[in-house]
């Protein structure tokens, strides 16, 4: 996702003043970064809504029988 951005704004960048090409670069260090963030707010909303429907419903029970 990153490298298509980064090319876009590369070549933006050359048709007008501003600074697109430095943009896209800054990508590659904010990008991972964000993803972290993201991925751990969702995985704990996600935790969150699963306790708060588990209480209702009685959650997910899983039986394990061992076959010889």
């Amino acid at each position: 996702m990153v490298v298509p951005i980064m090319l876009i704004m590369g070549i933006a960048g050359g048709f007008s003043d501003n600074m697109g090409f430095a943009f896209g670069g800054l990508l590659f260090i904010f990008m991972p970064i964000m993803y972290a963030i993201m991925g751990f707010l969702m995985t704990a909303l996600w935790c969150w809504m699963y306790n708060v429907v588990a209480k209702k419903i009685g959650g997910i029970e899983i039986e394990v029988e061992v076959i010889e």
